[in-house]
Formats: structure tokens, sequence, C-alpha cells
């Protein structure tokens, strides 16, 4: 059953986030980042939407 049927997750971005220490992680994709600089950093908006399909 899924919890959550209108989301879903990145696989390959939460083993990234996983394996690297929180600090590292912090100041690659949060600080000081706009939601357009995130999700470029994360994969960019072809990875969103590989994701979604």
């Amino acid at each position: 059953m899924n919890d959550f049927p209108f989301y879903t997750f990145d696989p390959l971005h939460i083993k990234e986030y996983l394996k690297t220490d929180f600090e590292v992680y912090r100041k690659n994709y949060i600080l000081n980042k706009t939601n357009a600089q995130y999700l470029e950093e994360a994969g960019g908006a072809q990875m969103i939407l590989n994701i979604l399909l």
C-alpha cells in the first residue's frame, strides 16, 4: 500500500544523501540556494520528469 500516492522520490539522490556527510550535503544543496538552483544541483528538470513518469 502506498501511503503517499501523489508523491514519489528520487532513489539516486537519496543514496547520495545517505552516503554524504550532512554538512557537505547542506553546503552543496541547501545553503544559499534558490529552488531552481537546488533542482539543478539535484539533477535538473529532466530528472524530475523521469521520476514522475
